[in-house]
């Protein structure tokens, strides 16, 4: 887990990435090098207020995923085929966990939208690790990236 709890939402990612597929993210080192296809995973929330949720990712890292969830070698192609998938289940049970925790002191109406995945270049994904929000791990060797937006902390 992380030295330090900066991000809204981060706790839940740590805590739904530990229990989903047995993986540890720790502070990556600086100047982390970008994973090979890297993705943007998206969810949106509101718990109440607006917010959203992005995890970005290289394939490699759902397929590893994918191996842990499936029992298979994550070099196959059927863990490659499911990154995808993953990565998108993975942003959903972070976003119910963060709405679990942030709805708990509302009568208000809940949402959480389906995610969303898009592929990201280089410069996209520089662009992104390089907002001051957005926390760089290191998970199993393969380096993500998190953020919230408009998610206040609990």
């Amino acid at each position: 887990m992380p030295d330090a709890i900066t991000s809204p939402g981060l706790a839940e990612f740590v805590d739904s990435l530990e229990t989903m597929a047995f993986v540890t993210p720790m502070p990556a080192a600086p100047g982390a090098i970008a994973p090979m296809l890297p993705r943007l995973i998206q969810i949106e929330c509101a718990c109440p207020q607006y917010g959203a949720i992005r995890i970005a990712a290289g394939s490699a890292f759902g397929a590893l995923l994918a191996s842990n969830l499936l029992a298979i070698d994550p070099s196959t192609p059927e863990a490659l085929a499911a990154s995808d998938d993953v990565l998108q289940e993975l942003a959903n049970i972070t976003c119910g966990a963060v709405i679990r925790q942030r709805g708990l002191a509302t009568d208000e109406r809940l949402h959480m939208s389906l995610p969303t995945s898009e592929p990201m270049d280089t410069a996209q994904w520089d662009a992104f690790v390089a907002m001051a929000d957005v926390q760089v791990l290191d998970a199993d060797g393969h380096i993500i990236a998190f953020q919230t937006v408009g998610l206040e902390a609990a």
